[in-house]
């Protein structure tokens, strides 16, 4: 049982570190979502080009609503991208965290075990 433990825990360990650079770690973001945070990205610049002069007049505070929704698009397009690039740091630190859990339950099972 303590090697079983132990070596899945630093099976788990191992596999953490190389989890960003498998495919598997990868498929968050789909290439029509990219097209998509493109679009959005392209569509706000366009509008802000278009309405550049129109904002240095105006009043701090007073954006157009067609130039608002591309901004808040474009954030939560961004907010996704992010969260999909983030994933696989959070599951290899999960992994990782789970391997020194277990690798440190097989090393005290077999200290104890041996000093019996």
């Amino acid at each position: 049982m303590t090697a079983l433990l132990l070596g899945t825990g630093l099976v788990l360990i191992a596999v953490s570190f190389a989890w960003s650079s498998l495919p598997v770690g990868k498929s968050a973001w789909t290439p029509e979502r990219a097209l998509q945070h493109q679009a959005a990205s392209a569509n706000l610049h366009g509008l802000s080009h278009k309405y550049a002069h129109e904002l240095e007049m105006a009043a701090p505070g007073s954006i157009p609503d067609e130039l608002r929704e591309a901004r808040g698009e474009f954030t939560d397009m961004s907010l996704q991208l992010d969260a999909a690039r983030d994933q696989p740091r959070r599951i290899a630190t999960a992994l990782r965290l789970i391997g020194i859990g277990l690798s440190l339950a097989g090393a005290v099972a077999y200290f104890s075990m041996i000093q019996q």
